[in-house]
């Protein structure tokens, strides 16, 4: 009985490294294409991943419930959009850079909690030690 379980932990770490490695190579795929979409617009690289770290931290605050957090990264993607709207990106191409960041930061952050649902059940593998 112990052994079919510790079978099934093992199927579902693979399963899950599998779904890791597909999340993280789609992850990947998106972030290049963002930014060959956004550099030739005048968004800089430094300007994208701003706006990316911002959304994964909206994303966890809105988790989370914690309303000052999600002011405090709503207004700091509202400052990247100001200032993309100042160096005369087009407002229909600064809505497109901020939805594919929200898309890749979603994605991240469900592939960082892949990461700790299996480092947590590694936790949790009792080693035989005979």
């Amino acid at each position: 009985m112990k052994r079919k379980e510790e079978e099934v932990k093992k199927t579902q770490r693979k399963m899950g490294q599998t779904r890791e490695e597909l999340l993280s190579e789609r992850s990947r795929l998106k972030e290049e294409k963002l930014k060959a979409f956004a550099t030739p617009l005048g968004v800089s690289l430094s300007q994208i991943n701003n706006l990316r770290r911002y959304y994964e931290r909206l994303t966890e605050a809105r988790k989370n419930y914690n309303q000052a957090n999600i002011e405090t990264h709503e207004d700091n993607i509202a400052r990247i959009e100001e200032e993309l709207s100042q160096n005369k990106v087009n407002i229909d191409n600064i809505q497109k850079v901020c939805r594919q960041c929200e898309k890749l930061a979603k994605m991240r952050v469900e592939l960082n909690e892949i990461r700790q649902q299996q480092f947590q059940a590694q936790q949790e593998v009792p080693t035989n030690n005979f």
